[in-house]
């Protein structure tokens, strides 16, 4: 067996492993002397073929504990020459990998309140600065207004899906309307007939959008197959 491969570090404590996980499984630091069964990180060489720094796998051996070195012997184990690790889970631990940090020009979304900011949870805002603090990253909304500072847990890195309908709600707000609020007179683009251009004609029942193109004629839209290009208010033939 040799040294152990794929042994990945779970949690520390001042600067040493207390935790591990292997083969699937969470192993704990523990005293004392190894079982048949326990991985041990080899601390010191004082004899054997064994790499310091790398985990072996205790097993009986003509009734006596040992581990197979580097060069394939079995000798004796002397509990001292290796920190143990006992196996505390059968279930998957798979060391999870950490969320890499938020970063400036990252955009988050907001998922707490704890630090007195000026979003709204939900919220997609964009980090402008990471001082490292306590209280680490200034942002600002979508609008530019200042969004305040967030604890690191008040934040999760937003998805692309996430940013793309906060700007586009973002657009509709700055004109003064909810998402798909249109109104006669707006120029919009079809999400699909070649995206050929269109002119709102009238809103009719069920929120339905009357629209007239040069190829189709006079059509009912769903909101949600136009994209909006001009409101009526920055029309400049009107």
């Amino acid at each position: 067996m040799a040294k152990l491969e794929g042994v990945k570090t779970l949690d520390m404590v001042n600067g040493e492993i207390t935790k591990v996980a292997y083969g699937g499984a969470a192993y704990e630091r523990v005293e004392g002397e190894a079982k048949a069964g326990d991985i041990g990180l080899r601390i010191d060489k004082p004899t054997s073929y064994a790499t310091v720094g790398a985990f072996y796998q205790f097993v009986y051996d003509l009734g006596g504990l040992s581990f197979i070195d580097d060069v394939g012997d079995k000798p004796y184990v002397a509990g001292n020459h290796f920190a143990i690790f006992r196996k505390v889970a059968a279930a998957s631990v798979e060391a999870e990998p950490k969320p890499e940090r938020l970063k400036v020009g990252d955009y988050a979304k907001v998922v707490g309140d704890e630090s007195g900011h000026y979003a709204e949870l939900n919220e997609i805002v964009l980090v402008e600065r990471d001082d490292r603090g306590r209280v680490p990253f200034l942002c600002k909304k979508l609008n530019g207004n200042n969004a305040g500072w967030f604890y690191g847990a008040e934040l999760v890195r937003a998805t692309d899906e996430e940013v793309a309908e906060a700007k586009r709600a973002a657009k509709w707000a700055e004109i003064g309307r909810e998402v798909g609020e249109y109104k006669k007179g707006d120029i919009a683009r079809y999400e699909y007939l070649d995206n050929e251009i269109c002119e709102v004609l009238e809103i009719t029942e069920g929120g339905r959008v009357r629209v007239q193109t040069a190829n189709h004629g006079i059509c009912k839209e769903k909101p949600s197959d136009l994209r909006l290009i001009t409101p009526v208010e920055a029309r400049f033939d009107r």
